[in-house]
């Protein structure tokens, strides 16, 4: 396969700002709060650090020094961060804190890789903190809301690319925000003022796919009372943004190569040459839809710049931030703003602590889509109440049981990520990982575990090759026995195809 295909995309060491280890605020009675970080000490640095109630100090989204948490609720006594350089100790001392759903008494181990995933702290029965990279700037620009390093190469490939006329694929799961990263990049480009023209490959009925895309003169067809110019023509000198391209009718393709090749759209009985940007999006495999030959190879090589949009499980220091977002937006439709002023100190703040730590718990297979339909849920369910409906409202809508208080939380309450990492054999953790292609979700799925379960498992486990402990030669060598075929090579090296792809960025491959 050519490289023009898998170009794009940031290299986690390339993302800009990521400066050091710090916490951010995900939940707080305050939620003018919520987003405000606090740098706690670079990555090669080793250091003891102390968080509780009255330090250490946050700053605001635009950087100015704020305050500490200053909750009533938060110990005075506070918990202990000694960062070692490889490992780093999280010690509870005489505090209440839990690490995700799970009450920490005594000291906790946290590897390299863990820091740099992130955590989620809980402080008392208020206060959820996310403790992992920094990533400094703005929290929220081309309407993408987070403050993750995951976000920030996404926004730096926006950066990177968007000025430039040439086409961009976006790849990611379906519910990402792969419609965001379109429109971003229409408005920071040279065609924001002209017209942005999105539509959906798969709701085009393949008959009137043509007519749809490129038009039709009077009469071409029976009922063809007039001439339509397209959706290629209505986004002359903008940008046409084509929504799971994937399910573009295979006729209709090498019409479509050469719209973006050459800008002429031919339809039916017309022939226009038209100045379009083409950005696309897909959640498909479309490499295994070339080998079916569902999907034409030019088609996908001509897309000159790719970027893959995170699935919200890796981004999940976003949660809070994003959360608050939809829960504003729906309350303003609802007439409750006033619903997320901050409480009296005895007051539960009307987004709980412990529904935070849930919201962290969960895997969020629908992404960014599933929790802002969440968040539409919580404010309809709780409309016009004087109680919350917290626990009712998870059990249905996250099918959880919810502890009253995160006090009464303990360890046999916690997710699948508590489970004892002896739990499953090497040979039945592989043979899992063979039957679902290599993927960590389907993995963790049939295993009944939580992610970060998995992960740690994966690193330590016997017969289970990793994509970024691939090496270059291996690399080449099973690219060139696949015959360019980077599906087939994923299978050969035992990794998943995403994984390949990541580690050829990673290495700089090319191939």
């Amino acid at each position: 396969m050519d490289s023009s295909t898998i170009t794009g995309g940031s290299r986690p060491a390339d993302d800009p700002g990521v400066t050091c280890v710090g916490l951010r605020i995900l939940f707080h009675p305050d939620p003018e709060r919520v987003g405000e970080i606090s740098p706690l000490f670079d990555f090669g640095e080793r250091t003891e650090v102390l968080v509780g109630r009255n330090a250490p100090a946050f700053r605001d989204r635009d950087g100015q020094a704020v305050a500490a948490l200053a909750s009533a609720h938060v110990s005075r006594q506070p918990i202990r961060i000694a960062h070692l350089g490889d490992d780093t100790i999280l010690d509870a001392g005489a505090g209440s804190l839990f690490v995700g759903l799970t009450r920490l008494d005594g000291e906790l181990k946290i590897t390299r890789e863990e820091l740099l995933r992130g955590l989620a702290l809980g402080l008392g029965d208020r206060v959820v903190l996310w403790l992992g990279p920094l990533v400094e700037g703005a929290h929220r620009d081309h309407e993408l809301v987070g403050t993750s390093v995951a976000l920030s190469r996404v926004r730096k490939d926006i950066a990177q690319v968007a000025d430039l006329d040439v086409s961009v694929l976006l790849r990611g799961e379906s519910g990402v925000g792969k419609e965001l990263v379109a429109a971003a990049l229409h408005r920071q480009s040279k065609r924001a003022t002209g017209p942005y023209v999105a539509i959906n490959m798969a709701a085009i009925p393949p008959s009137t796919a043509v007519t749809e895309l490129f038009g039709h003169s009077r009469g071409a067809y029976t009922g063809a009372s007039g001439q339509r110019s397209g959706y290629f023509g209505q986004a002359d000198g903008g940008t046409l943004f084509l929504d799971e391209i994937g399910q573009t009718p295979n006729d209709v393709q090498p019409m479509l190569l050469r719209a973006i090749e050459s800008g002429e759209a031919q339809g039916l009985g017309t022939r226009a040459h038209v100045d379009v940007r083409v950005v696309a999006a897909t959640d498909s495999n479309l490499e295994r839809a070339i080998e079916l030959g569902r999907f034409h190879f030019p088609l996908l090589r001509r897309f000159e710049f790719v970027i893959f949009v995170p699935p919200l499980r890796e981004r999940k220091e976003d949660i809070g931030l994003l959360f608050l977002h939809f829960v504003r937006s729906e309350l303003r439709q609802v007439g409750e703003s006033h619903r997320l002023t901050a409480p009296d100190t005895d007051r539960q703040p009307w987004i709980p602590a412990r529904l935070g730590l849930w919201l962290l718990a969960h895997d969020w297979p629908g992404n960014v889509r599933e929790l802002r339909n969440l968040a539409k849920r919580y404010v309809i369910t709780n409309r016009g109440r004087d109680e919350l409906v917290v626990d009712e409202f998870m059990r249905t809508a996250l099918g959880c049981d919810l502890p009253a208080s995160p006090a009464e939380v303990s360890p046999s309450d916690a997710p699948r990520a508590s489970r004892n990492l002896e739990a499953f054999t090497d040979e039945q953790i592989a043979e899992v990982w063979r039957e679902t292609g290599f993927s960590r979700d389907e993995t963790a799925k049939r295993l009944g575990v939580g992610p970060t379960w998995l992960n740690k498992r994966l690193d330590q486990c016997q017969g289970v090759r990793l994509g970024k402990r691939l090496s270059a030669d291996e690399i080449r060598s099973a690219y060139e026995s696949a015959g360019g075929d980077l599906h087939r090579a994923a299978r050969a090296l035992q990794v998943s195809q995403r994984a390949l792809v990541l580690q050829i960025k990673n290495l700089q491959l090319e191939l």
